[in-house]
């Protein structure tokens, strides 16, 4: 199976986690990093509920966290992405 397949299939916290550990970033550096990004500063456990699955990419980091990451918003939180596109499916 590719790569690239492989991380569609990961949940958008996964892909956060490959990221941050590829980049040999702790949980407090990305923090620091989302906050320098403009956003506030998430907490670690959040961050760490967000990287497992137990929570979903919050509102209001999820423009820092998919310009540090380069995941788009829409993978970030399909969920979101999904209301988006029926509204302008609507119009």
């Amino acid at each position: 199976m590719s790569n690239m397949r492989t991380k569609s299939r990961l949940h958008p916290g996964a892909r956060v986690r490959a990221f941050r550990e590829g980049a040999g970033m702790s949980l407090d550096d990305l923090a620091d990093k989302i906050r320098k990004a403009g956003c506030d500063r998430p907490s670690i456990a959040k961050l760490s509920r967000i990287e497992t699955g137990v929570q979903p990419v919050s509102l209001d980091i999820l423009d820092g966290l998919s310009r540090i990451t380069a995941i788009p918003p829409r993978e970030l939180r399909p969920d979101v992405a999904a209301i988006f596109a029926r509204e302008e499916t609507a119009a």
